[in-house]
């Protein structure tokens, strides 16, 4: 019997050897890492610089950044003005549209007026050509046309 007793032993020797085997590779998943703890450190370092110059160039950006927004701020404020100006010279050149329609109604109703002047000093010399010719006074017949 003691040799059946050692020989399931030895049977299952194996099947107790590669479950062993599972359990170690299970609670140590990847390979051993070549490197050191020294070189964890340097790489870390190395990190921390490009991390650093990260920060600078972030900080150069924002004050790029910030620059560009103070220069926008003033085109801004310089747009509003001129804006604020065209409105004003806007204003103003149709005050002076409109004065210049008023002056052009009354430049033509002066020029009717002088067409009609023209036009009665025409008869008037005409009628004192004929009274010439007919002998009489011009100068009476102006005073009786006003």
């Amino acid at each position: 019997m003691n040799s059946k007793k050692n020989l399931l032993f030895i049977a299952a020797l194996p099947l107790m050897f590669l479950t062993l085997l599972s359990l170690v590779a299970a609670a140590n998943p990847g390979p051993t890492p070549s490197v050191t703890f020294q070189s964890g450190q340097e790489s870390d370092k190395r990190e921390i610089r490009r991390d650093r110059r990260d920060i600078k160039e972030d900080k150069k950006d924002l004050g790029r950044d910030r620059r560009d927004v103070s220069r926008d701020k003033a085109d801004l404020k310089e747009d509003r003005r001129e804006v604020k100006d065209d409105k004003q010279d806007l204003k103003r050149d149709q005050r002076d549209v409109d004065q210049d329609k008023k002056d052009l109604n009354k430049d033509r109703r002066d020029v009717i007026e002088d067409r009609k002047d023209l036009n009665r000093d025409r008869r008037d010399l005409r009628r004192d050509k004929k009274d010439a010719k007919e002998g009489h006074r011009p100068s009476s017949r102006k005073q009786q046309s006003k």
